[in-house]
């Protein structure tokens, strides 16, 4: 929640006293991935990347496709704000061939690797390839239904799909994405009926 917010230092005050000897394997990945995000948006990149390739790495080692890309999307990422544009387009092009492959399924997942890729190839000079992933992105941002009713649909789905292969990992968090759209979208709609109501109540004793 705080990375979300863009607090990295009080992130990382809260990641710092956890020691990966300490924690399940799953967790160790989480943690890196973390530490990751934390660095990229503090600005810190070499140390982002040093997180990120240990995220990757622990995500081989838990032999898990989803965890392997998820990190080395942001790895490539990192790459790319230290300006290695050719390391930051092998690694997107390596998320770019699990998304092809079937092994990601998440249609948010595959419009950023797009876009990454689109501004990789813009800066190494290829303008082709370059408008050739814009398109691709643009397509993928077309097919989705951008209400949340539908993001919360594509979500459960994505996660009984992980489920059938086994995945239990990734269908949980995939099943909690779902459900926090639904939860919000039980928020926004008492927040209206609050509103509604007053106004029908003005509306009557304007009418009497």
């Amino acid at each position: 929640m705080l990375v979300q917010q863009g607090l990295h230092g009080q992130a990382e005050q809260l990641l710092d006293p956890i020691q990966p000897e300490r924690i399940t394997t799953d967790q160790v990945y989480r943690l890196y991935l973390l530490r990751g995000q934390v660095h990229l948006g503090a600005g810190e990149y070499q140390e982002a990347v040093v997180d990120l390739r240990a995220a990757v790495s622990q995500g081989e080692a838990l032999n898990d496709s989803e965890y392997i890309e998820r990190a080395r999307n942001l790895l490539g990422r990192a790459y790319f704000l230290l300006y290695n544009y050719t390391l930051a387009m092998e690694n997107h092009l390596r998320c770019n061939a699990a998304i092809e492959s079937g092994q990601i399924a998440d249609p948010v997942f595959s419009l950023e690797v797009f876009s990454n890729l689109a501004n990789d190839y813009f800066r190494l000079g290829d303008l082709e390839k370059s408008i050739l992933f814009f398109h691709h992105a643009l397509e993928t941002l077309a097919d989705m239904n951008r209400d949340s009713k539908s993001f919360a649909q594509k979500y459960m789905e994505i996660s009984l799909h992980y489920k059938s292969l086994g995945k239990i990992a990734a269908a949980r968090d995939y099943a909690l994405h779902s459900l926090a759209v639904y939860e919000m979208r039980d928020e926004q709609r008492l927040v209206g009926l609050t509103h509604q109501r007053p106004r029908e109540s003005v509306g009557e004793t304007e009418r009497f």
